[in-house]
């Protein structure tokens, strides 16, 4: 029993595979092959079937509610996976047409469009926290540690974008927590940026130190994932936040050092623009010689005039004393659009003219400042405002998380239960589909036989109407001679007639002349026997042409009779022929078509030409070398006239009127002779012989 069982899943196993692959390749009429080739159901509804066919039909429903489920992503996101740093506002753009079935394409297709919009730098959004956290609980369940750990440092980069600082930083803390690492994989990378973000949080919640020390280890995390640019970028960071803390010995010993080591990554432009920064703050506690140092260095490698650099320079010549180049440095800072370079330039301008001891321009480069700073402050504001508008209820997001894993268990549940009522109803019916198989198999294999049996005769028909064919010829060739006879024989009899004629008229002359003498008389008597000896040979020539004139008509008439017999022998096997070919598939199908009364299907159509390109290799080729262009529609019609059919049932299985199909074969006529039919039987008779 247990063998038998196993046997049975066996197959059933087999079966559901060849339902998702069916549908993968999304193949028309899967359903019907598989039923076919795999549950063998005979085609029939004779009412000895139709009970047993109805238990098939729902058992493959049930199949089909199992089975059509969509094929899964996995590959597809993995090559996402593999570009979205390369490409991630184009990646954001192909997810978000995305529609995954599987639990883990969707965990999947989660955190990958979480990270396409942070990598694309579109801000995220409240809602985006219930895709991530039901990805981070999938994971949890497969215990998969790197998948759980970018989740979690998606979530803290959606607090913070929210402004939630205090959330973002527990959810970076997560990332630590799930990092394992004694394990040789393990994914350094991520934890140095999640402490790099947890350190802008932190700063943001003005706890410096505990910024400082985030920094130090996103620096460490860094290296250890061998990331020196980024390890560099987080050490700029971490002086940065040292100089805001008070404590500017970093900065002194570490800012150069840092900027050659950047150059000599190949990261000119970060160092560059920390060149430049790092300049204004050795301005800020009146360094002038290192700002000037840092300053020259920019100017070494690019000098590029940002407007980051005229503000810097213009500090740096202000701190000289140079107040018109100051002037200057401030003024083409000024030509930017952003508000924080135009606060330091109107800043900048004030210092200039208070050096100068012109008040009044001083006051006006003053109020300019106000005014950006308020613009800046307002704008600023409402970012705030849309930012907390963002902000959702986490609670309520957290009980659509524990609702949507119980529908999904609730499916799961629902999914094993059907499976189990249809393996228990496949067993049933085990006996059953093997049964319909082999008489299914059976009625195969006598059709194929009858197939080809038909194929056989039409092939020895064929050969026969090809030698009476032949004979027909030999028969019309002696029938030309023997009439080329008889005209020679009645030519040869009119000679003799005429010949007879004139012997008639000299015999007459003969007798009717008068006798001289004696010996005249004797040669004329002489003469006359002879001539009427001659004439009785000319008589007995003359019937005897006659009896020959006479038997070449009879033997005439006879092989006229034989070629009108072989002549009616010949139409009765082209018709046998042609209602041998009536047996092949396409006019089969197009005659069941015609008795249902439908118009004819694509398969039909494509079946019919198959034949006809078989049976008249060159009917096709010679009817588009006649006709041109010679349409889709008026092939069809010249293939079933062809075939024999008739213009009503023409018209029947092209789904159109009966004077559409004349008008039709009249402009296949046109076409090929560029004249109207005067009959439409002439423009079927070319078609036919085509």
């Amino acid at each position: 029993m247990g063998f038998i069982l196993n046997n049975h899943f066996t197959r059933f196993h087999f079966l559901f595979s060849d339902f998702t692959k069916f549908h993968k390749n999304n193949q028309k009429g899967w359903v019907k092959s598989l039923l076919v080739r795999d549950l063998c159901l005979p085609l029939r509804t004779d009412k000895k079937d139709l009970c047993m066919n109805r238990h098939l039909y729902a058992l493959c429903f049930l199949f089909l509610l199992m089975g059509c489920t969509k094929p899964s992503m996995k590959d597809e996101l993995d090559t996402y996976e593999r570009d979205i740093e390369r490409e991630p506002k184009a990646t954001y753009e192909l997810l978000k047409v995305k529609e995954p079935s599987t639990s883990e394409d969707r965990a999947h297709h989660a955190l990958l469009l979480i990270k396409a919009k942070n990598l694309a730098y579109i801000p995220l959004e409240g809602k985006d926290t219930l895709d991530v956290l039901n990805a981070i609980n999938y994971y949890r369940k497969h215990r998969d540690t790197e998948r759980i750990m970018q989740g979690y440092y998606l979530l803290g980069s959606i607090y913070r974008d929210l402004g939630d600082a205090p959330r973002g930083v527990e959810a970076f803390n997560r990332v630590i927590e799930f990092a394992d690492t004694t394990d040789a994989s393990c994914d350094y990378r991520i934890m140095a940026r999640a402490e790099a973000q947890k350190s802008d949080l932190q700063e943001l919640q003005k706890v410096r130190p505990q910024a400082i020390k985030s920094s130090n280890k996103a620096e460490y995390y860094a290296l250890k994932a061998r990331d020196t640019s980024y390890a560099i970028q987080v050490a700029f960071g971490t002086i940065g936040l040292h100089s805001m803390n008070g404590n500017n010995q970093p900065m002194i010993k570490r800012v150069q050092p840092l900027i050659q080591k950047c150059m000599d990554e190949g990261d000119t432009i970060l160092a560059l623009y920390q060149s430049i920064g790092f300049a204004w703050e050795f301005l800020r506690i009146g360094m002038e010689e290192e700002a000037n140092n840092i300053i020259q260095l920019y100017e070494m490698y690019d000098g590029t005039p940002y407007p980051m650099y005229f503000g810097t320079k213009g500090e740096l010549y202000l701190a000289q004393h140079q107040l018109d180049s100051a002037e200057w440095c401030f003024r083409k800072e000024l030509e930017a659009t952003d508000w924080n370079n135009r606060q330091t330039a109107y800043r900048g301008l004030k210092k200039v003219f208070e050096l100068r001891h012109l008040t009044d321009s001083a006051l006006k480069y003053a109020t300019l400042q106000c005014e950006a700073v308020d613009s800046d402050y307002k704008h600023k504001v409402s970012e705030d405002i849309v930012r907390m508008e963002q902000v959702y209820n986490y609670e309520v997001e957290k009980e659509k998380v524990r609702q949507s894993e119980v529908r999904q268990q609730r499916m799961k549940w629902m999914a094993e239960l059907a499976g189990l009522v249809a393996i228990i109803v496949a067993l049933t019916a085990f006996i059953s589909f093997r049964l319909l198989r082999d008489r299914h198999r059976r009625n195969l294999l006598l059709q194929k036989n009858e197939s080809e049996r038909l194929k056989t005769q039409l092939a020895e028909k064929e050969k026969e109407l090809a030698q009476e064919e032949s004979k027909r010829r030999e028969a019309e060739s002696r029938a030309a001679q023997m009439e080329t006879n008889v005209l020679e024989i009645n030519t040869e009899l009119q000679q003799l007639e005429h010949e007879r004629e004139e012997l008639h008229q000299v015999l007459d002359a003969l007798k009717g002349g008068g006798q001289s003498d004696s010996e005249t008389s004797v040669n004329q008597a002489e003469r006359i026997l002879e001539l009427e000896e001659q004439m009785r040979q000319k008589d007995k020539d003359i019937q005897e042409v006659e009896k020959e004139v006479e038997r070449k008509k009879k033997e005439l008439f006879a092989q006229q009779e034989m070629m009108d017999r072989m002549q009616s022998t010949i139409e009765e096997y082209r018709e046998e022929a042609q209602s041998m070919e009536n047996y092949g598939e396409g006019v089969q199908q197009m005659r069941r078509q015609l008795k249902e009364k439908k118009h004819a299907t694509v398969r039909a159509w494509m079946a019919l030409q198959k034949q006809v390109v078989k049976l008249h290799p060159t009917f096709v080729k010679s009817m588009r070398e006649q006709v041109s262009p010679l349409m889709e529609g008026e092939l069809r019609v010249a293939m079933l006239i062809k075939m024999g059919f008739q213009p009503s049932e023409i018209a029947l299985l092209m789904d159109r009127s009966p004077q559409m199909v004349s008008m039709t074969r009249r402009r296949l006529y046109m076409k090929a002779f560029g004249k109207n039919p005067e009959d439409l039987k002439d423009v079927d008779e070319w078609i036919k012989g085509t």
